[in-house]
Formats: structure tokens, C-alpha cells, sequence
């Protein structure tokens, strides 16, 4: 299990660590992270009977991993700037761009507009590339393909700026020598920060930013009476969604102390920012007793409902772009399209705007109708009752 740390503790976090106790006797599993506290780490040690293996009981091996060593000439291989009275923002990332830069926003609204910015402003000579979750899985994985030949570890091209989320802070092999970063969860920081500076004989600058307030227009108005989709509306008007408020700023004031991040700074943040809410998680999973009923009820009878309570509660939709001519017809075969994943409750809102015409067509940016080699739809999963809605009333 590779990065564990990136599981929901109360759900797929628990059941993992519940299945590995009901089937540990019946197969070999390794956990994989680099950022977990040490008290989360003795706690796994203690209640699965463990052996924890840390880079740091092959000191000879240290001394021969060169990706840990910065650039001949250069003491420090990942130095960081904490700005806390500005946004993230195009005249920083021009200003300090040599040869390849990232910046990775926590929201995708924020990385569009980022991107959209630096296409009017950069020189004609500079790269820009875009990634984010709202893309069709066939761009998605074309843009993955472009972004590993641009900023993978052979890659000789030089002056190009990749603005992403937080799709990349795991799964991609990438480096560059400028990074801007909103600020996340230090472990989600220090993921980013990953890919920085990532190869041999590189060193590179990171500059992580404070997230100010969102602009009115990003906030969300509904009203629900229902007491869980108000709790999902409150999470989409923090300011440091998808994170934890609390998280966040503690990572920032920790992070201010340090004007670099090696292996030895990175686990004293760690053990710092995430001791408290990582003691919480091993209180809710023990009290949960590991989702061990509810593993064995989703065994028992095989209902996808338990997805929710075990793995993932999934609150993004899947958006089908339908031609008129095809609507018009009535030949409507939705799972015949690619889709576009997006926040449940995101869409809700932007659908409300247009109703009410209070939406800008530049606020959105939409490609064309795809046809998708393969399904991707789940009719057992999906609701019974589908929606098809009309083409809005402007185009992009």
C-alpha cells in the first residue's frame, strides 16, 4: 500500500487497516509513506505486528542515493520563501521562472485562472501546460504523457511552466528547479515539494503561499435543510478546501521556521504539524474497531452501498456534454461520451448562477463532445433516475 498517508482515516485508512488484521495470517503486506508521524508508526508496529524499515538503518546506501544531494557548488538542495501577505500569483511565478517551473494550486477554479493569466503574459519562447481533475480521461492521461517528456528525469527541454493541482503530488516521476505551492497539510506540502529538485545533482527554490480569502463570486449559496449537505457546503467556503483549516495553518506557521526541507527538517515538521491529528485518527479507528462489521457485512451480503461507509463517501458527479443535434433527436446515450468529474455541489451552484444569469461565459472553459472507447458508466452504482439537462445558454 503506497502512500498511505493519502487515506481517508475514517474510512479507507481504517478498513485497510482492518482487512490487513483479518487477512495478515493469509498474505504479506507492505506500507508505504514518508510522511507519517513516529507515533503512527509504532501504532501500525504495535497493533499489526509490523517491522518498520526506514531509510535511516542503511546509512552506506544514503551516502550513495546522489538524489538526495544537491548540485555540485550548491549547500542547499530545496530552499523555501513562506509568503504570507500575497496570494499565488503570475508576477512571482514569471519573475523567479528559469528553466521549469510548477505551481499547484489547491482548487482547480484557482489553477485555471492561474493558467489563463500566465497565457496572456509569458514570452512566446516559454511551455504552458495545465493539468487538473476536470479534464476527459483521454486529455488527462495525453497531458500525463506530455508532462513526464517535458519534466521527467531524461528530459532535456527547458523553459516551460506546468500549472496543476494536487493530481501530481503522487504517481509522477517529474522535477523542476522553481516550485509555487498554496499552502496544504504539511505531509501534502512535502509531497509537493517531491517534486522539486527530485533528480541528481539539482537544487531548486520553493515558495509556498498563503491562501487568502475567496472572492464572493467563489463562494457557494445553498440552502439545504439536509444537516450533511450543509456541512459539504461549509467545506467548499473554506478558504483551504480540500484541507483542514486547522492543518493548514499550523503547517504555515511551522514551515515559516525553516529556510530549507531535508529528510531530518521534513520528519520534525511531520512529528510537529500532524502529531495531534494523527493521535485523533488511531482514537476513531480503534473506537470504529477497524470497520471490522462493517467489512464483514459488505462480504456477507455484496452491496455497493458499503463503498460509502468503508472507502470513499464520493461527493463528485460525473457531467455529460450532449451535441443539440443529438438531444434534439432524442438519441440520448449518455455512457457512449467521455465525462468530466465534478464536485457535487460545485456544479449545484453553477447551475443556479445560470438559472439566475449571474454566471460569466469566461467562467467556464469546456472542451467539445468526446466519444469514449469505453464505458464509463456504472449502472449498479449510478442513480436510477438520470437528468439530462439542455445545452446552457452561451458557448466557450
Amino acid at each position: 500500500m503506497d502512500e498511505f498517508h493519502l487515506l481517508e482515516p475514517k474510512l479507507s485508512m481504517a478498513t485497510s487497516l482492518g482487512m490487513i488484521k483479518l487477512l495478515k495470517n493469509l498474505c504479506r503486506v507492505c506500507i508505504m509513506t514518508a510522511t507519517l508521524t513516529d507515533d503512527y508508526i509504532q501504532f501500525i508496529k504495535k497493533e499489526l505486528d509490523f517491522e518498520v524499515v526506514s531509510i535511516k538503518d542503511f546509512p552506506d546506501d544514503i551516502k550513495r542515493i546522489n538524489s538526495l544531494k544537491p548540485a555540485i557548488g550548491k549547500f542547499i538542495k530545496k530552499s523555501i520563501s513562506v509568503i504570507i501577505d500575497k496570494k499565488i500569483n503570475i508576477h512571482d511565478i514569471l519573475s523567479n521562472h528559469k528553466n521549469k517551473t510548477i505551481v499547484i494550486c489547491n482548487r482547480v477554479e484557482t489553477a485555471q485562472n492561474i493558467y489563463s493569466e500566465l497565457e496572456n503574459n509569458k514570452s512566446k519562447e516559454t511551455t504552458l501546460l495545465c493539468i487538473h481533475s476536470r479534464y476527459f480521461d483521454t486529455d488527462r492521461k495525453n497531458k500525463e504523457l506530455q508532462i513526464s517528456e517535458y519534466f521527467g528525469k531524461h528530459s532535456s527541454l527547458k523553459d516551460v511552466i506546468l500549472v496543476s493541482t494536487q493530481v501530481i503530488e503522487a504517481g509522477m516521476d517529474i522535477s523542476c528547479d522553481t516550485m509555487h505551492s498554496e499552502i496544504s497539510p504539511i505531509n501534502s506540502l512535502l509531497q509537493r515539494a517531491g517534486r522539486c529538485a527530485r533528480f541528481e545533482n539539482e537544487y531548486g527554490d520553493i515558495f509556498i503561499y498563503d491562501v487568502l480569502n475567496l472572492e464572493d463570486r467563489e463562494k457557494i449559496a445553498i440552502d439545504s435543510e439536509d444537516t450533511n449537505d450543509k456541512k459539504e457546503i461549509q467545506k467548499l467556503n473554506n478558504k483551504y478546501l480540500p484541507y483542514s483549516k486547522e492543518l493548514c495553518e499550523n503547517s504555515l506557521k511551522e514551515l515559516s521556521k525553516y529556510s530549507f526541507i531535508d529528510e531530518k527538517n521534513a520528519l520534525e515538521l511531520v512529528n510537529l504539524v500532524l502529531k495531534e491529528e494523527e493521535n485523533h485518527r488511531i482514537d476513531c479507528i480503534t473506537s470504529k474497531l477497524y470497520n471490522l462489521e462493517k467489512i464483514k457485512d459488505s462480504w456477507n451480503d455484496c452491496n455497493m452501498s458499503h463503498y460509502r461507509e468503508t472507502i470513499r463517501d464520493i461527493q463528485s458527479i460525473e457531467i455529460v456534454l450532449i451535441d443539440l443535434e443529438n438531444y434534439e433527436n432524442k438519441r440520448i446515450i449518455p455512457w457512449m461520451y467521455e465525462t468530466v468529474s465534478v464536485y457535487k455541489w460545485s456544479f449545484i451552484s453553477w447551475a443556479k448562477q445560470v438559472e439566475e444569469n449571474k454566471i460569466d461565459p469566461d467562467d467556464w472553459i469546456y472542451a467539445q463532445v468526446v466519444y469514449g472507447d469505453d464505458s464509463v458508466f456504472d449502472f449498479e452504482w449510478q442513480e436510477k433516475n438520470l437528468t439530462y439537462l439542455q445545452r446552457l445558454p452561451f458557448e466557450k
